[in-house]
């Protein structure tokens, strides 16, 4: 997800009463993903602990079956696809049975910090035609009677079931898989000196993740991230993102180590 401060910024003395201080704040650690509607430095966002892997959705005669694999650097609540009416079913997490919770309406599952797969039954005697699919979850995959779905009818967290077949493969072979960004910086001189880095991205084609090399300066350790899309930097200093077809924007704060 993203980096915290070094520890060795804690005196020695204060070390010990690190996880007390932090006990009930520890997804300040984790990245931000900002509200749609407000700016991605705005104070509003949710700090996000999770990384999602692919969704995979397999719309077959009765229903649909999924599949997801989700990293957690703390305990959280996951969202699930469904709603009210077409609710998930016979849910196992690492091959184990596990209950499906709601939240306002969500669908949900609680899981502990760590790597886990998910899978899941969604049945139904008619075919809905759309499906809801969590928003932060970018990199999808539907097959539909066995044929891939390209490229997806997706708004915001509904997913259309509608189309298949030669001519959506068609239509992404029309739409080719492009990317573009710009890197913008702010240095606030100040104690300590802060470095805000803000990256535009231009993407076309299929949702999938993305690679950005050296996403801040040496020596910098990000301190704050704010996204629409889930994002992360890696111990090499890549910032990955999971980016759907569309303009959006990234920023990060980061101090020198």
């Amino acid at each position: 997800m993203q980096a915290s401060p070094p520890s060795t910024d804690i005196p020695e003395s204060l070390k010990p009463w690190k996880a007390w201080a932090l006990y009930g704040e520890e997804a300040r650690s984790c990245p931000e993903i900002a509200d749609a509607n407000t700016e991605a430095d705005a104070d509003d966002g949710k700090n996000f602990c999770a990384w999602p892997g692919e969704l995979k959705l397999d719309v077959r005669q009765g229903g649909m079956r999924f599949s997801q694999t989700w990293e957690l650097q703390q305990d959280e609540a996951i969202p699930l696809p469904g709603r009210r009416e077409y609710w998930p079913q016979q849910l196992t997490v690492d091959g184990k049975a596990h209950p499906v919770l709601g939240h306002d309406g969500v669908p949900i599952v609680w899981l502990n910090a760590g790597k886990h797969t998910i899978n899941g039954w969604i049945p139904w005697m008619e075919r809905p035609q759309t499906v809801n699919v969590p928003e932060a979850v970018a990199l999808i995959s539907l097959t539909i009677d066995g044929r891939l779905v390209l490229p997806l009818d997706r708004h915001g967290g509904e997913l259309t079931l509608g189309e298949s077949g030669e001519e959506t493969e068609q239509a992404s072979e029309r739409e080719g898989d492009s990317f573009d960004f710009q890197i913008y910086r702010k240095l606030t001189d100040d104690i300590p000196a802060i470095l805000t880095t803000r990256v535009n991205f231009k993407v076309s084609g299929k949702a999938r993740e993305l690679s950005v090399p050296n996403i801040l300066p040496p020596h910098f350790v990000p301190t704050r991230t704010a996204s629409r899309w889930a994002a992360r930097l890696d111990q090499d200093g890549r910032l990955l993102v999971q980016a759907r077809p569309g303009q959006r924007f990234g920023q990060w704060h980061a101090g020198i180590s």
